[in-house]
């Protein structure tokens, strides 16, 4: 974190039912953190972000990435769960 914090805010946070964050008794999904993560961004007035995200928020940052494109400038995906999805033909020629 100190290497990105030279040149850029870096920010982590936990997760609801993670971390030290409490796990609230009614039911969450990715898309509810997805969700969190927006309304974190509009708090700090934070208008876009480079993300670098690991294990479950994988799948978070991409329903996030599809719900609010213009807030993700890049994504580095370290070691993330991503569900498997079929590319577009488009790329056929480059991943065979």
């Amino acid at each position: 974190m100190e290497a990105f914090s030279k040149n850029y805010l870096f920010i982590s946070y936990d997760r609801r039912g993670n971390g030290s964050s409490e796990a609230p008794v009614y039911s969450y999904s990715p898309r509810a953190h997805a969700e969190d993560l927006n309304q974190l961004m509009n708090f700090l007035g934070i208008k876009e972000s480079h993300f670098v995200v690991h294990s479950r928020s994988g799948m978070i940052i991409l329903i996030f990435l599809k719900k609010y494109p213009g807030k993700v400038r890049s994504i580095i995906f370290a070691d993330a769960m991503t569900p498997l999805v079929k590319l577009p033909p488009l790329w056929d020629h480059i991943i065979q």
